[in-house]
This record gives C-alpha cells, structure tokens and sequence, in this order.
C-alpha cells in the first residue's frame, strides 16, 4: 500500500480529548476541545522508508471484511509498538506518548482523523492502563453517573433528560475510566450528544433549530457548550458516583438492583471496547484487574424504568436517591 500526505499542519495544535492533552499536527474534528498544545501526546505524521507489505502475523483480524476480502481491523508489532490497520482508513503506530499515523490513499486521507479519534486514540488510552468503556456519563453533584447498555438501552436519552435538570455531560459514547489507588474517575468524551430526533425534540425544546444540526445515520449530533446558556459539557476528571445497568420497560416503577460483584464485573467487561483487539495486546488480565477494583468501592446496579418519557423525572429521582445515599 502507498501512502498519501494528509491534512497536516506545520505547527502542533492542542486539544483535550478522553482526559488527554494532545498536540497534533494532523486536523482533528472541530468538536474536539482546543488547549493549549502538550507532550502528553503527540500526533505526528509517520514517513517510514517504502511502506511495502503489511507486517507478518497479525494479533488480531477482523471477521469483517471488505468487498475485496480483507479484513476490515488489523492489529500488528512492528518495531516493539502495536500497529493498528483499518481498511481504506489508514493506519496508526501506538508508542508511548505518541501516535504516528498516515492514509493509505487518497480516498482514506478524509478518514484518517475520525479513526484516529475513534479507534486509534481508544486503543492508546487501554495500553496505558485506561478501560475505555461503551456508556454514557453524566456528573450530579460532583460525581459521575455512568450508564451502560445496548444501543437501545436509553442511554442518551437519559443523558439527555438529566441535562435539562442541572447535569453536565461527560461522555455519549466513549467514557475513559481511570482506576486507581485513590478510587475510580471518568473522563471526558466529545461535547455532542446523539439523539433521535422525535426524541430531541421531546427533551430539548430546541424547535426548529433541530433540522439545522448534523446527522450521523439517523442520529443528530447535538453540540453543548462548556459555559454559558445551553446544555453543558464537563471536563473530567470527575470522581465515579455509580454505575448503572439500564434496563427500559422491565419495571411499571424505576428501581434499583444491586448486582453481585462477578456480574457486575462480567457487564462492565461485556460494555468495554474492543475486547478481542484489547486481548490480542495482552491487556485483559490487567483490564480485568481494574475493573474488580472498581467494583469494589462502586458497585453496579441495574436500573430497571418504565419505556415512557413522561416517567424520566421518576428516574432522575431515583437516581439522586442514590447518589446521595452513596455520598453520605
């Protein structure tokens, strides 16, 4: 495969992404959160000599595949680092402090950043110790509610629904949890919001401003801001409060259900991202590790609520309940 320039710059710009701070010489989407640039992470542009075949064996292939049969995700060593590849998206070398990336054709430059903010970023925060969990997450009162589930579940419309009553987002996708001697914390995501719109338009009261905003698939994408009017977005890192495993329409009441300790475990490791490219580096044991620890002073509850809107204040309710008896 060839590779081709793609949008770089010739200064590194800062961003704060997933609790990170980033300087990056490649564009990265608008929504990520400017700052001023760091050495915490680097973004550069990776120029080995001819590129040539891919590294021979793979940790980890991919069962999807492209219409020419290849496999979609591939993840390779080269030179001591993990090599991500993603088809018709570039690929990206994972070292300690920096990411060297590059597109393999023209067609993949456009893709570059978003893989990189998406998958390669990701997988760079589980080598260096962060379990990036499939959530959502909300900071009430100081302290981060993080929310699992299916993609049905209701976790942005949750999310959202909680916003208009005070709370600030952390997370609508990838919630960074940082497990330490000192407890557990949540990171930051992008400051967006995913929702159906019959669903924004319910919650938000955002009138026709909604048919302006961006879709991704059949999702708006829905901007916040960090101060001023308008739902908010939160800088992490924010102390754990709970999580909860959302179960919509098994209850005619919202309730609560503590989970044994092995369950609670198994759901957090069923809702973490990609568990067979986070195998094939050999990171599950200690992943596994961290959230046992977690579990130990945040336990996971199920939370089991009425399939109806008009039933969220109940939940929200229930929630704070929580939380408080939690904190006290």
């Amino acid at each position: 495969m060839n590779s081709t320039p793609a949008p770089w710059l010739p200064e590194s710009q800062g961003y704060r992404l997933y609790g990170v701070s980033v300087a990056s010489r490649l564009i990265l989407p608008a929504i990520a959160s400017p700052c001023p640039p760091s050495t915490e992470l680097s973004i550069e542009p990776w120029e080995p000599s001819p590129p040539g075949a891919s590294p021979p064996h793979p940790l980890y292939q991919s069962e999807r595949r492209t219409t020419e049969g290849q496999s979609l995700i591939q993840l390779f060593r080269l030179e001591g680092a993990p090599l991500l590849q993603i088809a018709g998206g570039g690929e990206f070398l994972l070292e300690p402090g920096r990411i060297r990336c590059r597109a393999f054709d023209e067609a993949g430059v456009g893709e570059l950043a978003e893989n990189l903010v998406h998958s390669a970023l990701v997988l760079w925060l589980e080598l260096a110790g962060v379990v990036v969990l499939h959530a959502s997450a909300v900071v009430i009162g100081g302290r981060a509610l993080v929310f699992l589930g299916p993609s049905t579940a209701g976790k942005s419309t949750l999310a959202a629904f909680l916003l208009g009553t005070g709370a600030s987002l952390l997370s609508d996708d990838i919630v960074p949890l940082r497990v330490g001697p000192e407890g557990s914390s949540v990171a930051e995501s992008l400051p967006r919001l995913r929702l159906l719109e019959e669903t924004a338009s319910h919650l938000l009261a955002r009138g026709e401003t909604l048919s302006s905003l961006e879709l991704d698939e059949d999702k708006l994408l829905i901007p916040l801001t960090r101060e001023g009017r308008g739902l908010h977005f939160e800088l992490g890192p924010v102390p754990l409060g709970g999580f909860y495993l959302l179960s919509r329409g098994g209850s005619a009441r919202p309730r609560l259900e503590l989970l044994s300790s092995r369950d609670s475990v198994r759901e957090l490791l069923r809702h973490s991202f990609a568990p067979r490219l986070v195998e094939g580096l050999g990171l599950a044991e200690g992943r596994l590790e961290r959230l046992v620890q977690a579990c130990r002073s945040v336990p996971l509850k199920r939370l089991l609520y009425p399939d109806d809107l008009a039933r969220l204040p109940e939940v929200g309710e229930v929630l704070r309940a929580d939380l408080g008896r939690a904190k006290g």
